[in-house]
């Protein structure tokens, strides 16, 4: 593939190389239309705490990482192709009382380009292995953020075969995805109850509304009654709802162990509400303490363990940008 021999290193890209990222951002940009009259009249809003909880049902987590390794322009006739070489996992931790285990991990390495037409394998020599990189051609009318966001979309199409394979330990688990529910198959919540956790605020739902004070009012354990979310992107409604999952320490923000979940209209009010008392019963039980981890109490244990196993199967980042390095070098025949 002649177009290889021309990679060169991306000048500016160091701002964006080497940064981790994970599954809860990309929610939609524009505030979406929300109806709080779904589960009880806005009028009776409050916190609902949910019936005395039994033996807890099985949990499993899913939850994706992502890495742009390292920046590149190739020379595609007479106009520059931005790409980037990039490496992606997604993995599954099923949760019962008194054991976790690790049911699923992938890491795939992808090399994507503002191409069109150009496929196959680049293996790029590191020590005593190859990583291989499979070359992903994205357009020619593509920019630099479309190539960053390609890795995100790639990471997120493992997440849902994951979801989609069908490897929850039984019928009734609960199957919590770190992140929106966009980008998993519909039908997937008819074989589980699936939920997506989404743990920072970048969007606005009930918050600048009248109903936004029983959000912060919760207590651990409780819930907000559950609303319609309808996004701009998405042709699919989805119930939505807050949980709290911790009490915020003392001078931190209110929102502070709050996390919003999600699930599609489709699989109706009643299995919706059932999910929702389960997430609001169990999941304060996953919560660590503030001190454990910068993204803590909202970063679950079983989320935040799959996440650090996914990174080391990444690849200590100097050691791939070196690798990748020296292999352009030399495949320019600068060597």
């Amino acid at each position: 593939m002649a177009l290889l021999t021309t990679l060169r290193l991306h000048p500016w890209a160091s701002t964006w190389e080497g940064q981790p990222g994970a599954s809860d951002e990309d929610e939609e940009d524009e505030r979406p239309y929300v109806d709080p009259a779904v589960e009880v009249p806005p009028q009776d809003w409050r916190p609902l705490r949910p019936p005395a909880a039994g033996e807890p049902p099985a949990f499993m987590f899913v939850d994706g990482v992502r890495r742009i390794d390292v920046g590149v322009v190739a020379q595609d006739g007479d106009r520059p192709a931005w790409g980037l070489f990039g490496s992606y996992g997604a993995g599954a931790v099923v949760c019962r009382p008194g054991r976790a285990q690790v049911v699923r991990e992938h890491v795939c390495r992808s090399l994507v380009l503002a191409t069109a037409g150009y496929a196959g394998e680049v293996n790029v020599p590191a020590g005593s292995v190859v990583l291989a990189y499979r070359v992903e051609s994205v357009g020619e009318d593509k920019s630099q953020n479309d190539v960053r966001r390609e890795v995100q979309q790639r990471m997120r199409m493992l997440e849902a075969e994951l979801v989609a394979s069908g490897d929850a330990p039984t019928q009734d688990a609960v199957v919590v995805v770190d992140g929106p529910i966009t980008f998993l198959p519909r039908d997937a919540g008819r074989r589980a109850l699936v939920a997506g956790l989404i743990k920072t605020h970048h969007r606005y739902y009930l918050e600048g509304t009248p109903l936004a004070p029983w959000m912060t009012a919760l207590a651990p354990g409780e819930r907000t009654p559950i609303f319609v979310v309808r996004p701009k992107a998405s042709p699919d409604d989805r119930f939505s709802w807050y949980v709290r999952l911790a009490e915020p320490p003392p001078f931190h923000h209110s929102l502070v162990g709050i996390v919003r979940l999600e699930t599609w209209a489709q699989v109706g009010l009643e299995r919706a509400r059932a999910l929702a008392d389960l997430t609001a019963a169990f999941l304060p039980r996953f919560a660590p303490p503030m001190a454990w981890d910068d993204r803590a109490p909202n970063n679950l244990y079983p989320v935040a363990a799959l996440e650090q196993r996914l990174r080391h199967g990444l690849g200590d980042y100097q050691w791939v940008r070196r690798s990748i390095e020296s292999f352009i070098y030399r495949l320019g025949g600068l060597s």
